[in-house]
Order: structure tokens, then sequence, then C-alpha cells
């Protein structure tokens, strides 16, 4: 910060060297070049993230609206992400390195958590964690980008093996020998109060391990969010939203009024999970990457 406004004296001071028939004019250029080294001036150094549930804050005793007249409350909300990268204005992009801390981030993958075992919150852990941290050049920034599960060379690790967060046993899916890239699960409140989940991971999987595995259903959407109009990107001032409501806004999970229990494990070929995988940018016919999604948003 020293170095900037070190820089932003010596640019005021020398228009003073200008002639006063040209003082306005080298004035308001002055002042274009002082923000843009003011924007520029900074790295990236965090990403936050927030649930909400439409426009409020989250909590795990929070009343949700389903669809059918079905009211819930989260039991649990955890993702991991992997391939970070900041967006400008021409749709270029600049890479957000992950950095390491042993808990939540490996340097390549970062899992975030946002439930802490109070309340309904009764499956995950005490624990939370919303916030991306690494490193990005400074930059003038419109929004993020980042893909939500683990990457495929990765997804093979056992998780007695694989370090922090990869060794997180309630994100291990033993049965694809992989792991749940996203896993909310839910309590309908009404009548006898059915219990619901929806796990994402890749199904169908081929290969050992590394970079030659393939799935049927990868099940690895690209999010790509910017501000309205191309405003610049605050990581301080726009935090990244994930709208539960914008989930379970289809499902009717109220066994009172006609509904029944979600299963949706990576379900791509259950119907009734179509529009929840669809509402994080999942295809649900071939695991891949929508043209649209719903349930991320950048705060403006």
């Amino acid at each position: 910060m020293n170095k900037l406004i070190y820089l932003l004296i010596l640019i005021l001071i020398s228009a003073s060297a200008f002639s006063c028939q040209t003082e306005k004019s080298n004035d308001n250029d002055l002042g274009l070049v002082a923000l843009a080294v003011i924007a520029n001036g900074s790295a990236v150094t965090s990403i936050p993230f927030e649930l909400v549930s439409g426009t409020d804050a989250f909590s795990c005793n929070q009343a949700i609206s389903g669809s059918g007249s079905t009211q819930l409350q989260l039991r649990d909300a955890r993702f991991f992400v992997h391939d970070v990268k900041l967006v400008k204005a021409d749709g270029s992009t600049t890479d957000f390195i992950l950095s390491t801390d042993d808990t939540w981030q490996n340097g390549t993958v970062a899992l975030l958590d946002f439930e802490n075992r109070t309340g309904q919150c009764t499956v995950g852990t005490t624990d939370t964690n919303k916030t991306l941290r690494g490193y990005a050049a400074p930059g003038l920034y419109v929004g993020v980008e980042f893909k939500v599960g683990v990457p495929t060379a990765q997804n093979k690790l056992l998780n007695t093996t694989g370090g922090a967060p990869l060794n997180t046993t309630g994100m291990y899916w033993s049965w694809t020998t992989g792991y749940k890239f996203m896993k909310f699960e839910w309590r309908a409140l009404e009548g006898a109060g059915s219990t619901n989940q929806f796990h994402t991971g890749g199904v169908s999987c081929t290969g050992g391990n590394g970079n030659d595995i393939t799935c049927a259903y990868p099940n690895i959407p690209t999010v790509r969010i910017t501000r309205s109009n191309n405003a610049i990107w605050s990581a301080t001032e726009n935090p990244i939203y994930i709208n539960i409501q914008e989930l379970v806004k289809n499902t009717n999970s109220n066994l009172s009024n006609g509904g029944a229990s979600y299963t949706c494990m990576a379900g791509n070929t259950t119907a009734s999970c179509k529009s929840i995988l669809n509402s994080i940018g999942i295809n649900e016919t071939d695991g891949k990457t929508l043209s649209t999604q719903s349930a991320f948003s950048i705060k403006n």
C-alpha cells in the first residue's frame, strides 16, 4: 500500500509540470490513471462464499420453502471446488491458485462447509469453512469461475490415504470408490418428517488412478458468475451466494401432501432429481455442464 501511495503522489506532482492550457484534460487523465492504479494494486487472496435461503442468511434452525407446501430444514451442506479463476470483462480469466492449509485445501481442491452441527444440522461437523484462500494477480475482475467437485485424477484416491480435505469421511463415496462432490441433506417438517439427500459425484467411471479415468456422468459443472453490467467484483463486497431455495424449489418432500423422500445419489436417471441437478448447472442426460444454472450468484 505504501508503494501505491508513493506512486500516486508522483503522478499528482507531475500534473504541475503541465501548462495551464492542457491542465484540465491532463488532470482528468491523471485521475483515471490513479483510479486504475488503485484498482489494480492489490492481489486477490480470498473468495468468500455464503449459503443463503432466498434473501436471508442461512441458519441450521431455519425453515426453508420447497414446493407443494413443503417446509424443510437443512441437515448438511458441503461441497468441493477446484480450478478456480477470476473473470475479466472481456471474458478472459486469471487463475486463482489455492493455497494449502492441511485442513480445507490441498493446493488443488478445496472443501466448503456451511453447517456447524447445531439445531437440525445433525449430519455434518462443528467446523465450518466459507472462504477460498489463495492468490490471483492484481487486476480488474467482474466475476468468478470454478468447478464443483473433485478433479478426476484425485477422485479415485482413498479417503484413508488422501490428505486433507480428501480425508473427510463424510464426503467419501465408498460405493463409487470416489467422493461426494456436493452434499445437501434436509428434513421435511410436515407429517412424518421425511429425510432427503442430494449427493453428486462421478458415476459409471472406468480407468485407474490418474487422468485416464472417464465417467459416463462426470457431474462436475463449471460455474461462471459475473456482476451485473460487468461491474467490478470485490472479494470483500461481493461474496458468492449459493441459494438453498433454488436447489429445492421444485421438490415436494411433504409425505402428507403427495410428496416423497428424495434420494438423489448423483441421480441423473431419476426424474425427480432433474431440477436439483439443473439448478447447479448439471445436465442430467450426460452429467456435463449446462449453459445456465440458478443456485449460484454474486452479491451486487
